[in-house]
């Protein structure tokens, strides 16, 4: 979403669930058909609009797309950037 809507949404949400799917490029563009610069762009600004506390971010296990390893990976960088609660799931691949 454009910078200007999380500004928008900062002020008139709670709380943000926000789900990343992976940190490394590839395995996120294999899994959305899409790269991660946008959601990498907007966290930074979710962050300091609303602080740390009101973000969640969701950090799949995928089954075929990415490994445990690469969940913890995704969570170091997370972390590096600020983010203090995470959700840790395994999808269910229908």
């Amino acid at each position: 979403m454009p910078a200007e809507n999380v500004r928008t949404a900062a002020g008139c949400v709670d709380d943000f669930l926000v789900d990343i799917k992976d940190m490394n490029p590839d395995v996120y563009r294999r899994y959305t058909g899409r790269d991660n610069a946008r959601v990498l762009e907007n966290l930074p600004l979710l962050l300091n609009a609303v602080g740390p506390a009101r973000v969640v971010l969701r950090v799949p296990l995928i089954p075929g797309f990415n490994a445990s390893e690469d969940v913890k990976k995704s969570a170091e960088a997370l972390g590096a950037l600020g983010v203090a609660k995470f959700d840790f799931f395994t999808y269910k691949v229908v």
